[in-house]
């Protein structure tokens, strides 16, 4: 095997592994079967944050209306 065998060889390997690591972070990047379960746990819990906040300003409107009542 002469240099330049070996250099584009050398170049081609690199280029590969290149190829290789592009195709993996790509995958990683733009996994459409989790995307979708990771979107809807976050609306779940904006969801249940929003329920949480309904029912703690009923249960002051109810107790400031009995304050109100009362006084």
């Amino acid at each position: 095997m002469n240099i330049r065998q070996l250099k584009t060889s050398t170049a081609n390997h690199l280029i590969a592994d290149f190829t290789n690591d592009l195709n993996a972070e790509s995958k990683r990047v733009v996994d459409t079967e989790n995307f979708g379960s990771i979107g809807h746990r976050n609306f779940d819990d904006v969801i249940s944050g929003i329920s949480i906040f309904m029912v703690l300003c009923l249960i002051a409107f109810v107790i400031a209306i009995a304050f109100y009542t009362v006084t």
